[in-house]
């Protein structure tokens, strides 16, 4: 029996570590450039071997001086949706991709209804910064100059004003797919 290393679920390959390392090898070894092959394309989304879309559309951007949230979504060729998500809150943050969706029992049945998902998860992050912003106890009482930190008294409006962005558009968002109906 084959024990598998890795798997692309967007083309089926399963691959031995002997297997993985050869592909990587005649990709750009060690990784640092497989992402950057797409071996699935459909309706304009492009996935590598690492099931995640190269070309996602990005359909929400949200920003303001101190924090940025960009909602990206892709549809499998299943035609179940999923997002990905960049969330920046200045001093915290998470990263993650839009990835291949092989079953149907899971990802979104709309890109709206992925939106809607990104949002929420967006919304969760921004309200455990701004907990964060409450509840952290600093010595330092200015924000500091030579660093990008930003000192939390400052930083709690602008992390309300991205939640009531992300309110706002969950709301647009969430009216727009009523109105398809």
């Amino acid at each position: 029996m084959k024990k598998i290393h890795h798997i692309c679920r967007c083309t089926g390959q399963q691959f031995t570590f002997k297997e993985w390392i050869a592909w990587l090898d005649s990709h750009g070894r060690a990784g640092e450039n497989s992402g950057r092959f797409v071996v699935l394309s459909h309706n304009g989304f492009d996935f590598n071997i690492h099931d995640v879309c190269l070309t996602p559309n990005i359909p929400v951007r949200l920003f303001n001086a101190h924090c940025r949230v960009d909602v990206k979504t892709a549809q499998s060729p299943n035609g179940r949706w999923d997002y990905g998500l960049d969330v920046n809150l200045h001093n915290s943050g998470h990263h993650v991709g839009v990835g291949f969706v092989d079953d149907a029992q899971k990802g979104y049945p709309t890109e709206a209804a992925a939106i809607l998902a990104a949002l929420l998860d967006a919304r969760k992050s921004a309200e455990h910064e701004l907990k964060n912003c409450s509840g952290r106890s600093r010595q330092d009482t200015e924000d500091d100059e030579d660093s990008e930190r930003v000192k939390d008294s400052t930083l709690a409006p602008y992390v309300r004003n991205i939640i009531k962005q992300i309110d706002d558009q969950r709301r647009a968002t969430a009216f727009k797919q009523l109105t398809l109906f």
